[in-house]
């Protein structure tokens, strides 16, 4: 059946931009996240509707394949779900280093305005 493998396929592509996704947070690598996660989300918006189009013409041979896309698909978005949270996780903890960087920053440009470095001997 193509929509299977299709499926098995668009699926795999899933967990692999999911996986590159946390591998670049974990290196501090933000450049391509946004259009990683784009992908990924047309990728998912292809499968729910074949997942769709799949369960709305079910019969005695079909749902049995059906149910078992439905598990494996479920299993996927548990996954996704598990590591997800772990990139924001560790985009919270960057978010949190950064707003720290900026505040000694505006701190030190406060401490250094009262001084007049062109007097210097």
């Amino acid at each position: 059946m193509k929509e299977l493998k299709l499926l098995s396929h668009l699926m795999e592509n899933v967990v692999r931009i999911t996986e590159k996704c946390y591998q670049e947070v974990l290196s501090e690598n933000y450049d391509h996240i946004d259009e990683n996660f784009e992908l990924r989300g047309k990728m998912i918006d292809i499968i729910l509707t074949i997942q769709e189009n799949l369960s709305s013409a079910p019969t005695m041979k079909n749902s049995k394949v059906v149910q078992e896309f439905n598990n494996q698909f479920n299993q996927l978005v548990d996954y996704i779900h598990e590591v997800d949270n772990e990139i924001l996780l560790n985009l919270e903890k960057e978010r949190s280093k950064t707003q720290i960087q900026i505040a000694k920053t505006f701190k030190n440009k406060e401490n250094f305005k009262g001084y007049n470095l062109n007097n210097i001997k």
